[in-house]
């Protein structure tokens, strides 16, 4: 029934709503069962607005209680929510008043899969609203209802209560649906309410092959066909949409030009519809060669062709078009196999050498005699033919008999590709079997360039070019050096690059490399006064090293001095090493921190090592100073402790006295051998030994008693 119609029956059926609320509800005189509308003679008991129907019938059209027509209605009777506007009695929405959303959003829906939604209509007046039908507009069947409303079976809907339409969307072809649901009724406010029903189709769809192209080399016309599987395959991840591709057809470019090729797939000979394929999806079909004739140059060749697809196109290309795949061969009869045919060294750097060697089989039933072997063209200056143990011509292929020692070498002059070289074998084959040519193919690359290693303060830094100083009183936050060897570069971007970093430290200090020293990014922390020479060397896939890259670190400058003290004891003799800087501050054991500093004020702070109490402990002090001002220093040793030994009692008791011989040597800057060696003897516990060392302009003078 068209939308007219139905307007016309609902108005015929609002005029009865009116007559039921002022007259009653029967369709003629009260009472009288006979007037029911059916016309059957059955006994339908009259309605009206002070009387109910059973609960599984609802109040017909006609002013009497009917079955309800259709048990999938799903009537809520609920209050509406929404607005005072909107509420039955408020005196704005009399009259019978329908509510329905503008649109429904599906979403993207693969093909071939289903969503469900629903559409929920409303009664928001004052009086019933009376549906007469809700039908999908645009023939399509990509929407369904699945409890639809027919012209034949209106619905009631009391004020207050809504209904609810279930709707399933499957789609059917790669673009979007928007599809009109038109429902009618007698609603005052609109009586062919419509509400859109939307899907969407996003992403882009990317048509592809694997392979790219058929080649199926050599094949002997007397062995079967050789079949290879090509798949066509919508390239877009599913995440990224869900565009599908429409194949509305496959085959050759030229059918029957090379009939050697025949197509085989499951989907031929193409259906009405297209062929779909989603996100992520494959078809795949089978290409046979079979020759019938025997060829040797040029190739067969036929283009495979998938037409009028709708994958989208780069730039403004239209969205439906063609793509050929080609498929191509070799037949063999009596013939002299060479494997591999071409010969394709790919990209090669300039000044190297490859080589590759050849399969060569005589596929003759008997005996062939090689002639000869021979590079021809106008480009094989940069080809070299070793001939292995086959130097001299001619000689002899056996029946089926195989060499591999025969090869091809390329060494490119010059970037850019190297072609038009062949490779010709002239054998006692009859006719224009006499000759098998292999096409020899390469280009040359620019050699290889080293990276460059480089290394930064911060990410995405500026490269370091000066040293880094670390002050002698830094914390230890402040002695963690981070190092970011990332902003290292290949200029022929043979990436990623592999890191080395190594480290010349002091002596002393025991630091190394975090995360490792392979790492990209790496923390150093010097923990020894000193100079520290770090170094990063990077390397490309190809095994180009860089040169080193070189950063200084000065912890408290490179300039020191260093002063050891070893002396003899036994028991519990010690001795104090001691050093008064200018402004007569001491470092000794008495003055030095628990972190074995000393503070000597605008002097800097020396450091206290091989420091002990006990002679069974050790027999010797240092104490290093760094970044020392100009000025008279002191050197002083004291004895501390003088006795030889104890009985193994509870109470100590000192057996003797034990003379105390003291070597004093001083190392400046990074001297391997002390500069000046001082001795002397202590033979009592309080005696001292002095020497006064000056530095002057930077420059430390000999020690002086």
């Amino acid at each position: 029934m068209s939308p007219n119609k139905l307007w016309a029956r609902l108005m015929g059926a609002g005029v009865l709503v009116v007559l039921f609320a002022v007259f009653g509800c029967g369709g003629g005189s009260e009472g009288d069962p006979s007037t029911d509308g059916d016309n059957d003679g059955a006994e339908v008991m009259p309605c009206s607005i002070d009387l109910e129907c059973d609960p599984d019938e609802i109040c017909g059209l006609d002013g009497f209680c009917i079955p309800n027509p259709d048990g999938d209605i799903d009537i809520d009777e609920s209050p509406i929510d929404g607005d005072d506007t909107d509420k039955p009695g408020d005196g704005e929405n009399q009259g019978p008043q329908i509510r329905v959303p503008e649109n429904v959003q599906f979403g993207a829906v693969l093909i071939g899969e289903s969503r469900p939604g629903s559409v929920t209509i409303s009664s928001v007046g004052t009086e019933d609203l009376i549906i007469g039908a809700a039908e999908i507009l645009q023939e399509a069947d990509d929407f369904i209802i699945e409890n639809p409303i027919v012209d034949a079976e209106p619905v009631t809907l009391a004020p207050g209560t809504s209904l609810t339409l279930q709707i399933e969307f499957t789609p059917s072809y790669g673009y979007a649906a928007n599809n009109p649901l038109q429902i009618a009724s007698n609603a005052a406010n609109g009586a062919l309410a419509m509400v859109l029903l939307q899907s969407e189709y996003k992403g882009t769809s990317v048509i592809s092959f694997e392979p790219s192209e058929l080649l199926f080399g050599n094949v002997r016309v007397e062995d079967p066909g050789v079949t290879l599987p090509l798949q066509i395959c919508n390239a877009m991840a599913a995440a990224d949409g869900n565009k599908a591709i429409a194949i509305t057809g496959l085959g050759f470019k030229f059918p029957g030009t090379v009939p050697h090729f025949t197509l085989t797939s499951d989907i031929q000979p193409m259906p009405q519809k297209p062929y779909y394929l989603n996100p992520e999806a494959c078809l795949e079909i089978q290409v046979t060669y079979d020759p019938t004739e025997a060829t040797f140059f040029p190739e067969q060749h036929e283009n495979f062709v998938i037409v009028d697809h709708d994958a989208d196109q780069e730039g403004d290309l239209p969205a439906t078009g063609r793509n050929e795949v080609l498929a191509a061969g070799t037949a063999n009869q009596n013939s002299i196999y060479v494997y591999p045919n071409p010969i394709d060294f790919g990209l090669r750097e300039v000044g190297t050498q490859d080589a590759v060697n050849l399969v060569i089989q005589n596929q003759t039933v008997g005996a062939v005699e090689v002639k000869s072997m021979q590079l021809s063209g106008n480009h094989c200056e940069e080809y070299t033919l070793y001939l292995g143990d086959h130097q001299t011509f001619p000689f002899t292929l056996t029946d089926q008999e195989t060499i591999t020692d025969i090869g091809v070498g390329y060494a490119p002059l010059n970037s850019g590709p190297d072609q038009g070289c062949k490779l010709i074998i002239e054998s006692d084959l009859p006719g224009a079997s006499a000759y098998t040519r292999v096409s020899i193919e390469g280009a040359g690359a620019p050699p290889n360039e080293k990276p460059v290693a480089r290394v930064a303060r911060s990410d995405r830094g500026a490269d370091i070019t000066q040293p880094i100083d670390v002050a002698a009183n830094a914390t230890a936050p402040q002695r963690r050096i981070a190092l970011y060897g990332d902003i290292s570069y290949d200029p022929d971007e043979d990436y990623p690059l592999q890191y080395k970093w190594t480290v010349i430290a002091p002596p002393e200090s025991q630091s190394d490399f975090l995360p490792s020293v392979t790492d990209p990014i790496v923390t150093y922390t010097v923990d020894w006064p000193g100079l520290y020479t770090i170094q990063l060397v990077v390397t490309d896939t190809k095994g180009a090293a860089s040169n080193p890259k070189t950063v200084l670190i000065n912890y408290g400058s490179d300039e020191k001095i260093v002063i050891d003290m070893e002396f003899s004891c036994d028991g519990e003799t010690n001795v104090d090493l001691g050093w008064r800087a200018p402004n007569g501050l001491t470092c000794s054991d008495s003055t030095m921190t628990a972190q074995r500093t000393c503070n000597l004020g605008d002097y800097g702070f020396p450091i206290v090592s091989n420091n002990t109490t006990m002679c069974d402990e050790g027999h010797r002090e240092t104490i290093v100073h760094t970044n020392a001002s100009d000025g008279a220093y002191i050197i002083k040793a004291t004895y501390t402790e003088d006795c030889s030994g104890e009985l193994p009692l509870v109470i100590p008791i000192c057996l003797g006295h034990e003379n105390a011989n003291i070597t004093v040597r001083i190392y400046v800057n990074d001297d391997i051998e002390p500069r000046w060696t001082r001795t002397t003897t202590l033979t009592e516990e309080g005696q001292t030994r002095e020497w006064s060392i000056n530095k002057v302009g930077g420059a430390w003078a000999a020690p002086q008693p």
